[in-house]
């Protein structure tokens, strides 16, 4: 008896009937891919639908913890682009599927990651085997609050010399 977890989904390619299996849920609509114990290492893949998204973020779990500064200057470098990734149709799956796939390929919006190692390296990484690199844009957000901050003081000290110099002058 195979993994009851794994639901095959047959497709034609060529006269043939394939199989691929893939997770479904069976009863209740829940599956454990990993855990916080063993958690898995990769995962692949093009597009992911999730009604909620959690990233661990226990302080018990961390170390050399500094504030983050400077971000500001760094974030005026990045250059966001619309782009389409390229899109090769798969002989192995119907029209279909590849129409879906080109599809999704489309109209997206984000960084180049060889522009980003510039100023963010621990926010790129590189598969060397695969020779490709990727962007954690997750982690942009902790930049973001912090270069957030940075114009907020900015402004609160330009707004108190406007204060005092509207005092000099008496308005």
């Amino acid at each position: 008896m195979g993994l009851r977890w794994f639901t095959n989904h047959s497709y034609q390619v060529g006269g043939s009937t394939v199989y691929r299996p893939i997770f479904e849920p069976q009863w209740g609509n829940n599956y454990w891919l990993g855990n916080a114990s063993s958690p898995f290492w990769r995962v692949y893949s093009n597009q992911v639908y999730a009604n909620g998204l959690l990233l661990t973020s226990d302080e018990r779990l961390k170390t050399n913890i500094v504030p983050v500064t400077g971000s500001l200057p760094k974030l005026m470098n990045l250059k966001p682009y619309t782009y389409d990734f390229i899109f090769t149709p798969d002989e192995e799956v119907d029209e279909t599927t590849n129409q879906e796939v080109e599809a999704a390929s489309k109209n997206h919006i984000g960084f180049k990651a060889q522009d980003l190692m510039k100023d963010f390296p621990n926010l790129v990484k590189h598969d060397e085997v695969e020779d490709k690199y990727s962007v954690n844009y997750i982690g942009l957000i902790p930049e973001l609050v912090a270069a957030l901050q940075e114009q907020n003081r900015k402004i609160e000290l330009l707004e108190a010399k406007i204060v005092e110099l509207q005092t000099r002058v008496g308005k």
